[in-house]
């Protein structure tokens, strides 16, 4: 399991958002305030964030190592995950 619908949550006013990187890739992503199934990897940075006050780095499967996203920490030490929402698909245990 990656995460869970009962740990989407807003940021900014909203679960899902969509951004373009500095490439012109566009992504749809949702918010979790935890996500087991994603390790973070490389440097935190603040360059190209999509949330201001945020530093990231890219999360990716503990099983494959596919990127699924970034993780966000905030200024007051918070964290979240923004996950792309094509990458993942539910499960019959993700639905209760």
């Amino acid at each position: 399991m990656i995460t869970a619908p009962s740990w989407r949550v807003a940021v900014t006013g909203s679960h899902r958002h969509v951004f373009a990187n500095p490439h012109g890739h566009v992504f749809e992503i949702g918010c979790f305030a935890a996500a087991p199934g994603c390790a973070a990897v490389g440097l935190l940075t603040s360059d190209f964030s999509w949330f201001p006050g945020t530093i990231w780095q890219i999360a990716v499967c503990v099983a494959c190592g596919l990127h699924l996203g970034w993780r966000y920490v905030q200024g007051d030490g918070g964290a979240f995950f923004g996950l792309i929402l094509d990458r993942l698909r539910q499960t019959p245990e993700n639905l209760a």
